[in-house]
């Protein structure tokens, strides 16, 4: 965005220390809010919105051309205290720096610190890239020998032979019959369930036949299978047994929003898994989680084991699954890394398949395309595994479009990429995802195109101004508590009975004490249960605050960096559905609402599964085209999302929507509360 002073001079992004962002003239000082922010920036944000009103004067006048649109503000004032200038259209707020000052000064609410954003001196020099052939060795050993000190855990705590063999054979079948069947099921679903055609090489742009031949021809592997899904939704996706039988999928989506080059590249990368062999790969690397879940089931305590030891080996065969699969997922992510190189190596840019990733992860996901029709058929599915985004990486319009071969502005790029660089949750979810984040990927990429001497797509060379470790580890603190009261608990008493035994008894075999520990007797079951109740009430305070719904912008709300699932900021909006959540369901219950600064997720929640696949089936398709007012919890997981909790269109044509998770939340925890004192007073 161009200062309204100076079309020449760019705005610069500046995060306060709340962590709201604001654009700052750097000429003239003067800063930009969009709408909605003058009420984040403030300690008490219902007392500021009622003071905002109260003393909001607008004059009949024309300013400057408004940052966002570039139509003729409308000048207005805080009656006689300072003036301002309001965008028509966004309801942004322009502010020079005396004006700005004199509010400052006028109301201590605001809240208005800068901190201080510097870069880190980036280099063009040539540096040599991971081996990502030799991290996926060092990840395969690490599996393997996670697998062998499982083997003389699990055996040593059960003091006998344990049946590996036969644990490793039921996984392998499980997994073999996974492998061989996935793609014809996945062929039957693209046939019966989506519109989409097999074999349609024929209605790809001339360019894009040509390049998979010779991609095919050069990496000596047969001409992939292309299917094509006529869906507006980007997406592409490959599998198959082998690099010789690989399908891959395009959206007629993905073709309309991407370049022929970046077309190129997303192809590239599908075809990089099928040479990689990452199908098949990746399905052995899914049998160590297989065997131990397997494990785990054969653990559980029957109903005439009650000691402490029984319910440790089946605790301990969990800890195992849940860490196999974990390790898996690091896996998937490398491949994934090098599934990105292969494409960046086989066109000599990687500089394509970023403007790809941002295009399709950050830029224009779903949208800007003309509003659906209400009875279009939708074709679209998730495939997680070997697509070209993963599922936690889509789901926002959180750069302004661009055209087809238009690339996207460096430094407004970089502003979008802070939260997943500097929230801690980005990790988090990082964790638990096949894919990479998608400023990762472009890091990784960056990495790339520097040591071919080219300049990278988006060099991300901010440093980090402070530390959002404390804001996550109350909020990860918050997430966990009604597990870690409903386990914690048991644990501890166990641990109590174990030292009481230890001590009292003089026993000097920690198994045969563990043995000796009668869970019915030592576990208070109530008051594990209570912990579950109140840690659930407690987080369900703070991920649904009832008050203070301010009127906002997309834009405002996409720009914080202090946000995520359990810290939400309370928002209203108004805008256009332009379409469901996930166009490739007849079933998705879920939105996308644009306003005039962008575009973002709308999650439709119920605490009846049943009543979601009704909404979405029946009532979703009516409420496409609509203008809407939308109340709800802005919530980042990593995808920028608006969880509803009223919805309203602004001509009353359809009825209105209200969800009532958060009362079922607060519900839920009261009766587990009152059952736990019930159990716990009876006995």
């Amino acid at each position: 965005m161009y200062s309204p002073n100076s079309k020449e001079t760019q705005l610069i992004a500046r995060l306060t220390t709340t962590g709201i962002e604001v654009d700052i003239c750097p000429e003239t000082g003067g800063i930009w809010l969009d709408k909605g922010e003058f009420i984040l920036l403030s300690k008490k944000r219902h007392l500021t919105e009622q003071l905002y009103g109260k003393y909001y004067t607008y004059h009949n006048s024309q300013g400057h051309p408004s940052p966002r649109t570039g139509e003729a503000m409308r000048c207005c004032s805080f009656k006689d205290i300072a003036q301002f200038e309001e965008c028509p259209t966004t309801g942004g707020l322009w502010f020079d720096k005396e004006e700005w000052d004199k509010v400052l000064k006028w109301s201590p609410l605001l809240d208005y610190q800068l901190i201080e954003e510097t870069s880190n001196p980036s280099s063009q020099s040539e540096k040599s890239l991971p081996n990502l052939w030799w991290q996926t060795a060092k990840m395969v050993v690490l599996l393997n020998g996670f697998f062998v000190l499982s083997c003389f855990g699990i055996s040593s705590l059960m003091e006998m032979e344990t049946n590996w063999g036969g644990f490793l054979f039921i996984s392998l079948l499980v997994s073999l019959f996974s492998y061989l069947v996935s793609p014809w099921i996945i062929d039957a679903s693209l046939f019966y369930l989506y519109k989409s055609k097999e074999n349609a090489l024929d209605e790809l742009p001339l360019s894009l036949q040509n390049f998979i031949e010779e991609i095919a021809r050069k990496n000596n592997i047969k001409h992939p299978r292309i299917s094509l899904i006529y869906d507006g939704a980007p997406q592409a996706f490959t599998y198959g047994h082998t690099p010789n039988n690989a399908r891959i999928v395009i959206s007629t989506g993905l073709m309309k929003i991407l370049g022929p080059k970046e077309l190129e590249a997303v192809i590239a990368h599908e075809v990089g898994h099928a040479v990689h062999w990452d199908i098949a790969f990746m399905s052995w690397a899914q049998l160590y989680p297989t065997l131990f879940y397997h494990l785990f089931r054969s653990t559980l305590p029957s109903n005439g084991e009650r000691d402490a030891k029984a319910g440790g080996i089946s605790a301990f065969a969990y800890f195992l699954y849940v860490a196999s699969e974990y390790l898996t997922l690091a896996l998937s992510r490398i491949r994934e890394l090098h599934a990105d190189r292969f494409a960046a190596h086989t066109q000599g840019n990687p500089a394509l398949l970023s403007s790809a990733l941002v295009k399709i992860g950050y830029g224009l996901v779903h949208g800007f395309s003309d509003v659906p029709s209400p009875h279009k058929h939708h074709s679209k599915k998730q495939f997680e595994a070997l697509n070209i985004m993963g599922v936690h990486s889509t789901g926002s319009l959180m750069m302004p479009p661009k055209a087809k071969d238009t690339p996207h502005d460096p430094e407004s790029l970089k502003q979008v990429m802070k939260w997943d660089m500097w929230n801690p949750w980005s990790r988090w979810y990082e964790l638990q995802s096949t894919h990479p984040l998608i400023s990762r990927r472009l890091n990784y990429l960056a990495q790339q195109s520097k040591s071919l001497g080219q300049k990278p797509y988006v060099d991300f060379d901010l440093k980090q101004p402070e530390s959002y470790w404390d804001e996550f580890a109350i909020d990860l603190s918050i997430h966990l508590l009604p597990m870690l009261a409903l386990i914690g608990l048991p644990i501890s008493q166990i641990i109590f009975h174990f030292f009481h035994l230890l001590v009292g008894t003089h026993m000097e075999s920690w198994q045969v004490i563990l043995t000796a520990i009668d869970l019915k007797e030592a576990v208070h079951v109530p008051l594990a249960f209570a912990g579950l109740g109140f840690g659930l009430m407690v987080r369900t305070y703070f991920q649904y605050p009832l008050k203070h719904f301010c009127e906002m912008s997309i834009a405002a709300l996409l720009k914080k960096v202090k946000v995520s699932a359990v810290r939400p900021t309370p928002c209203t909006i108004r805008g256009k559905i332009i379409g469901k959540g996930n166009p490739g369901s007849f079933f998705s219950d879920d939105f996308y609402i644009q306003d005039e600064t962008g575009l973002i997720y709308l999650d439709h929640r119920s605490p009846l599964s049943i009543w979601e696949f009704f909404f979405g089936f029946v009532m979703t398709p009516r409420y496409i085209g609509q203008e809407v007012e939308v109340t709800g919890w802005y919530r980042r997981a990593p995808v920028p999302y608006i969880e509803v909790k009223s919805l309203r269109c602004l001509d009353d044509s359809q009825p209105m929507v209200t969800t009532y998770v958060w009362a079922w939340s607060f519900f839920a925890s009261a009766c587990i509360l009152a059952a736990s004192a019930y159990f716990w007073t009876v006995g």
